[in-house]
């Protein structure tokens, strides 16, 4: 029974048709792998992508009710109101390989200390240090 006497019985919600847009992928370099004393490797790159969802939904109760004299009775769909779910998420691609190269600087001519690599979509060159 709910709040007013009434006998409910829960239904699923109705909802309208999602809305989804997604941002531009942005590359991000995941890692950067070499083997031993190798002054060529993989720059591991997966893309991420912002996903943005909403629609509208409202509850809807089966109930059992009767006009004020107790008659009439019968089964009837009570409405919710419509509310706006929202929800943002990533997306993310698989990786992709892209050549890598190693140099050494410094006391230890044995030991890559930085690498390079090329940016898989616009060309830059991307540095780092281990």
């Amino acid at each position: 029974m709910d709040p007013w006497g009434l006998w409910c019985i829960p239904l699923p919600k109705e909802t309208k048709s999602w809305n989804i847009s997604r941002g531009k992928p942005k590359w991000i370099l995941k890692s950067v792998v070499f083997t031993n004393l190798s002054v060529s490797g993989t720059a591991l790159w997966q893309t991420k992508t912002s996903i943005w969802e909403e629609h509208d939904e409202r509850t809807r109760k089966l109930c059992w009710k009767c006009d004020e004299c107790d008659k009439n009775c019968g089964f009837r769909i009570e409405y919710g109101e419509w509310v706006n779910v929202q929800k943002s998420d990533w997306e993310y691609s698989g990786l992709i390989g892209r050549a890598a190269w190693c140099f050494t600087s410094g006391a230890n001519p044995q030991k890559c200390s930085h690498w390079f690599t090329f940016h898989p979509e616009t060309g830059k060159q991307i540095e780092g240090r281990f």
